[in-house]
């Protein structure tokens, strides 16, 4: 059994940059077999309360 483990398709912190669509198109071209998605609570020392509660707001749009 062989298992290979990279983590170059991360998003940036909290926003992200690359879209789940293009995280899975990326994994496809490198012909990976599986994937694991995680998330993180949005960084409370470099967010004020309007702008965690605006990356939440876009998460939950994005993921409905």
């Amino acid at each position: 059994m062989h298992s290979n483990f990279t983590y170059d398709l991360s998003t940036s912190h909290d926003l992200g940059s690359l879209s789940l669509d293009e995280i899975i198109r990326k994994a496809d071209e490198k012909n990976y077999e599986y994937i694991g998605i995680s998330d993180h609570n949005p960084s409370y020392t470099h967010n004020n309360p309007q702008d965690i509660e605006h990356i939440l707001n876009k998460r939950r749009d994005y993921y409905e």
